[in-house]
């Protein structure tokens, strides 16, 4: 388990919101990792999207610190 990780979010079709806490550093690596944990289980294609959850905290949006494109494995 990933300690900085706080939550994961469903917000909209095709896309999956993970929120973590950071230390400004960009983390598409860490979603290429959890890519490989979902891949399996999808169906069609996501995004991972990485967000800042200090941010997300401060009311500050959801900044974007990582993506990835995810495919289906068919």
């Amino acid at each position: 388990k990933e300690k900085n990780v706080q939550e994961m979010i469903f917000s909209q079709p095709g896309w999956i919101s993970v929120s973590m806490f950071t230390k400004g550093e960009r983390k598409d690596g860490f979603a290429e990792y959890l890519c490989l944990a979902v891949q399996p289980h999808l169906l069609e294609d996501v995004y991972i999207k990485i967000v800042d959850h200090k941010d997300v905290l401060q009311k500050k949006g959801f900044t974007e610190i990582g993506l990835t494109k995810c495919k289906a494995s068919k």
